[in-house]
């Protein structure tokens, strides 16, 4: 019987305690609302700064058929060529990440006049996430789409161009096929497709030619 009593005085002394505990928070709250406020203000205006600034990112691919060499008929005693293959394709992943060939795609873009209009070069102007935002920008601070165009492109800077280049492609292979995939990083979406076709482009002339890249 005794137990049963003091069931509900517990019952109620927790209550009480639930009761002190919001009035304290509240309590703090109402005296440090100014910094709390600022606090808030603070995390809410960076967060709309970095996504109204904050170029999008687009990836564009490209598949490419990996033409099969001769290969000596011994090599199929023991490994049925499988392991041919796996090296063919090695190589011709190395040879797409090679600077030689991403040199070669960056003197294509020079020589077609290309590089006038790429934000690789950083001859075009790439708009921001939020276009309503990012046009009244423009509008005050006149920025065209296209930026003025550098008279040449010196050794230093060209190196710097193809690294970039470099950076943004990625290089896989499809599973259980003779191909691979060729995936270009821009801050525009025609940029990227237009970089991932030029760059099986290139590497398709290479192999015409019977070239190699050089690592």
């Amino acid at each position: 019987m005794d137990e049963l009593k003091n069931k509900p005085l517990n019952n109620q002394e927790f209550d009480h305690e639930d009761e002190i505990d919001i009035k304290e928070m509240w309590r703090i709250t109402r005296s440090y609302y100014k910094s709390i406020g600022l606090i808030f203000s603070f995390v809410i205006s960076v967060t709309i700064y970095a996504t109204l600034t904050t170029r999008p990112i687009y990836e564009a691919s490209t598949v490419v058929m990996i033409k099969e060499n001769r290969v000596d008929p011994s090599s199929f005693v023991f490994d049925f060529g499988i392991n041919s293959s796996k090296q063919q394709l090695q190589n011709e992943i190395e040879v797409l990440k090679s600077y030689n060939l991403h040199d070669q795609v960056v003197q294509s873009l020079i020589l077609d006049g290309s590089s006038h209009q790429l934000a690789l070069f950083g001859t075009r102007y790439v708009r921001k996430r939020f276009r309503l935002m990012d046009y009244f920008l423009e509008w005050i601070q006149r920025t065209p789409d296209t930026l003025a165009i550098p008279q040449e492109l010196d050794f230093a800077k060209r190196i710097k161009v193809i690294g970039v280049l470099r950076k943004s492609t990625v290089i896989t292979g499809i599973r259980g096929a003779d191909a691979l995939k060729i995936s270009v990083i821009s801050s525009d979406s025609s940029e990227a497709v237009f970089l991932a076709n030029r760059i099986s482009k290139i590497y398709r002339n290479l192999d015409l030619a019977g070239g190699q890249g050089d690592l």
